[in-house]
């Protein structure tokens, strides 16, 4: 039976352009996301979400969201989305390194 997993643990992006936090195992049946958030303790910032093989073949699941800190974003749009095997989860943000990223699912 599948087990409600980590996927992403307090990862900030180090760079403003689409990194990859996560890749489903390409041998399993794919991931379901259950929670995600991002959070930010000051200013504000916009982020992106991307769902694919590469960020080039990546589509686009959260397009720019704000968010201000102190504070946390959970859109619900990531909510039970089924990321393929092999696929990734990319995060981008405006700036780099001030957003915080946690998600957690079940790989099946």
């Amino acid at each position: 039976m599948a087990a409600n997993k980590s996927l992403i643990d307090g990862v900030q992006n180090s760079v403003a352009t689409a990194e990859d936090l996560y890749t489903s195992p390409a041998s399993g049946g794919g991931t379901r996301i259950l929670a995600f958030t991002a959070s930010l303790s000051t200013g504000t910032e916009t982020y992106r979400v991307f769902i694919g093989a590469t960020a080039v073949a990546a589509k686009e699941i959260i397009q720019a969201r704000s968010i201000q800190g102190p504070g946390e974003d959970s859109p619900l749009e990531l909510m039970n989305h089924l990321v393929s095997p092999g696929d990734k989860i990319f995060v981008q943000v405006s700036t780099g390194s001030t957003i915080t990223v946690r998600a957690t699912g079940i790989e099946f």
